[in-house]
């Protein structure tokens, strides 16, 4: 009895441990031995590092840490867009793993110390978790052993989503579609079906709560698939069950997350039409070709880095075969009961392929612009070449398949279980690139780690007396219609300020921000002449800290910092503090008392028709063209989206070649939530018909309620020839729509132009100083005009 009970113990041990349990570990194994080399310090010391290569890193992973960190609120992200913060999934914080970390730390605290590391390995192993489930994903369609293991490893490697673990952390997670396609796979086989469709719902679900594109990239996939079962199996059970898995599995959990969205969002005038849809696209050279510095095999026609939301490289041996293994299903889908695994991987193809088309913009760029425009949705997943991901699995799988099939003989086995392995040699460039990266930038959230240029000035900072941080150079990137860029470093150094002493970023560098917030914050860096909404929603009696790096600053900006008082300053840049109203309080004395004293040393005689300077070359009220919306007097231009609008023509000879001017005018920004895209229009001067210089009014600070100024410098380059200034939009959400533009002026760089302001009486209200309205109401001692 007892020699029984032990032959049955060791028997159960030996079934738990025989070769077909231990070989599903084997490519998870391998794919490690092959990342250690390369990612060693990231895997052994996960702390000590961040995996960034540029600006969207670093800002990817600041949301992150700051949320857990500082976080108080579940569904607020208050470390950027101060005063108002932002919706925490409008910030690529990756929710659901960001607030278990935070509400982990409230119980347990020092877990938050976790989060990073937890990150940074998970990016870095995605490749290992990957081979585990595309191994299982083979054995389940039947694929030998050797072949599936090799397969396993090969797919894991070159998958495109390694691409973003320097910028899109998210993104990175290349086994979320592997685990999805694993799911579906017991839907087709009637395995424990109800139970599975719940289950991939709530996989969708966490997808998006992960990343916005990661979910509906799914949720996209699943739908597609239960689409294509449903034409391909056509019965009344598989429209029944097909049906229930598309609610459930990509319908639900889609509704599930906009209704989340819409319920916890406070922010109102979002951006409804993003650009970038018909840039951030796929082709068939990032599909079908490896891009540089990346690739293996090179060609003449290797696509470049540009293109890269794009890349979606399949691999050169699914190139080679994804074609006729397609066919190969075709045929076998033809035959009398095909085999279930025939219409799974058919099903799945005809999704992939679909997602491949919609990454290449189809049908839209077949003539049907105006399409998207009656599906919004669309609109906000802008980066569709992120949807040929799914043809890059797809493509692998049947490609195996197809090899498979044909290897009936011994030597074809071990022949095609050999052949996967081109994906690994093809991935080595991949690794060996970004592994250069990895230990570049340490974790800058980790205070042990940062440079004492850091912790010096971070140190002179007393995070009780400041309410935020006013970075310079500025930069507010997210709503498209009202904003600034500037250098990485700005974006790097004001971050870890402000995750170190705990205070939130006028700055923003998000997505999709509130159109009417990111005009308040903007107009933070015009000069004092104008009302700024934003005080009401700032606290008056504590002060703000200015942070000014080593780079060049903007002749606002420099304002700025002349009325803010010193407090440190060291090889990394100086701190100042402002009081708000110092930095929002209207004081247009100074520069009248300028007009003044100029005007008196000059005398009447070189006053025109109310105009005092000698540098300025044109002036345009626009007045004999009578409107109803005006900046000031009683005309303005009103021209149209869709067209080239014509401001101004003249003689370059007015002009001095090589000397820099300064076109200014007044741009109506209000309009359909509140002003979407007005201020997206190019102003354009040309010489001759070619372009000197072109910028928008958008990225302007000077802003005057419903109205902003446009300046744009630019040099003549002839004695002789026709200035042509322009005005061109031709984005289809705006066409038709009016452009107001008043009170335009040319100027010489460096010089002062003065334009009295008169009422119908003719009587003085104030002066134009380089267009800047100076007005009597805000100058108390503004004296009366000589009789």
């Amino acid at each position: 009895m007892q020699k029984t009970l032990i032959n049955n113990w060791f028997a159960d041990i030996s079934k738990r441990v025989s070769f077909g349990n231990f070989i599903q570990y084997f490519p998870s194994a391998i794919v490690l031995l092959y990342i250690l080399p390369f990612f060693a310090k990231v895997i052994f010391s996960p702390n000590s590092y961040l995996l960034i290569t540029g600006s969207d890193g670093i800002k990817n992973y600041y949301t992150y840490a700051y949320y857990i960190f500082n976080g108080c609120n579940i569904f607020e992200f208050n470390g950027m867009n101060y005063p108002y913060g932002e919706s925490i999934f409008y910030t690529d914080g990756q929710p659901i793993i960001s607030f278990f970390f935070m509400a982990i730390s409230k119980i347990l605290p020092g877990t938050e110390n976790f989060a990073v590391p937890f990150l940074n390995l998970i990016i870095v192993l995605s490749p290992v978790i990957s081979a585990f489930i595309l191994f299982k994903i083979f054995k389940k369609l039947g694929i030998i052993s050797s072949m599936a293991v090799t397969a396993a490893i090969g797919i894991s490697l070159l998958a495109p989503q390694f691409h973003r673990f320097a910028s899109h952390l998210a993104l990175s997670y290349s086994f979320f579609i592997p685990i999805l396609i694993y799911y579906l796979i017991p839907v087709n086989n009637n395995v424990r079906f109800a139970r599975r469709e719940l289950r991939i719902g709530l996989f969708v679900l966490i997808a998006f709560l992960v990343h916005a594109y990661l979910g509906m990239i799914l949720a996209f996939l699943t739908g597609l698939f239960c689409f294509f079962w449903i034409l391909i199996d056509f019965n009344k059970t598989s429209i029944r069950k097909s049906s229930v898995l598309l609610f459930i599995g990509s319908v639900l959990p889609t509704l599930i997350f906009f209704v989340l969205i819409s319920l916890s969002d406070s922010h109102t005038g979002r951006n409804t039409n993003p650009s970038g849809f018909f840039t951030y696209m796929a082709s068939v050279y990032t599909v079908f070709l490896q891009s540089e510095p990346f690739a293996f095999f090179k060609f003449k026609i290797t696509p470049n880095w540009n293109q890269w939301e794009g890349w979606a490289y399949i691999g050169f041996l699914s190139v080679f075969l994804v074609f006729p293994s397609l066919l190969l299903l075709v045929i076998k889908s033809f035959i009398k009961s095909p085999d279930r695994n025939v219409i799974f991987l058919l099903s799945l193809t005809l999704a992939a392929i679909s997602a491949l088309l919609f990454s290449f913009t189809f049908p839209f760029n077949m003539g049907h612009e105006n399409w998207i425009e009656i599906f919004p949705i669309i609109k906000k997943f802008r980066s569709v070449g992120r949807f040929a991901w799914l043809f890059y699995y797809a493509s692998g799988i049947i490609t195996i398949w197809f090899l498979n099939y044909y290897a009936r003989s011994k030597i074809l086995k071990v022949a095609f279980s050999i052949i996967p392995l081109l994906y690994l040699i093809e991935s080595v460039p991949v690794y060996r690139s970004y592994s250069k990266f990895v230990d570049k930038t340490p974790n800058i959230f980790n205070k042990s780690l940062l440079d004492s240029t850091y912790i010096n000035l971070i140190e002179e900072i007393n995070k009780g007396k400041y309410q935020a941080i006013l970075p310079l150079p500025f930069f507010h990137i997210g709503s498209e219609n009202y904003g600034k860029s500037a250098e990485t470093e700005i974006y790097k150094e004001s971050m870890i300020i402000s995750f170190h002493t705990k205070l939130p970023l006028f700055a923003t560098y998000l997505t999709h921000t509130s159109i009417w917030e990111s005009k308040n914050i903007m107009q933070i860096l015009a000069p004092p002449y104008y009302q700024k909404p934003i005080v009401s929603s700032v606290m008056p009696e504590i002060d703000i800290l200015v942070y000014c790096n080593k780079n060049p600053i903007s002749t606002y900006e420099r304002n700025i910092v002349e009325r803010s008082y010193k407090i440190f300053e060291n090889e990394l840049g100086t701190l100042y503090r402002i009081t708000p109203s110092k930095l929002f309080g209207v004081d247009m004395t100074r520069e009248f008392r300028e007009y003044l004293r100029l005007k008196d040393s000059i005398g009447d005689k070189n006053v025109t028709d109310g105009s005092v300077s000698e540098n300025l070359v044109l002036y345009n009220s626009f007045n004999s063209l009578k409107r109803d919306t005006v900046y000031f007097g009683l005309g303005a231009y009103y021209g149209y989206s869709g067209k080239y609008n014509l401001l101004a023509c003249f003689d370059s000879g007015l002009l001095q070649p090589n000397n820099t001017y300064v076109l200014s005018y007044w741009k109506y920004n209000n309009g359909p939530n509140y002003g979407q895209g007005v201020l997206n229009a190019l102003c354009i001067v040309t010489e001759n018909k070619n372009w000197l210089k072109y910028g928008a009014p958008k990225i302007s600070p000077v802003i005057d309620g419903n109205w902003s100024m446009m300046e744009l410098e630019f040099q003549p380059q002839k004695d002789k020839g026709l200035i042509e200034i322009y005005e061109v939009d031709y984005a289809i959400a705006t066409s038709g729509t009016k452009s107001i533009i008043d009170e335009l002026i040319i100027y010489k760089k460096g010089s002062k132009v003065y334009k009295e302001i008169l009422n119908e009486k003719k009587e003085i209200i104030g002066v134009f100083i380089n267009n800047h309205p100076v007005m009597r109401d805000n100058v108390p001692y503004f004296p009366e005009p000589n009789p």
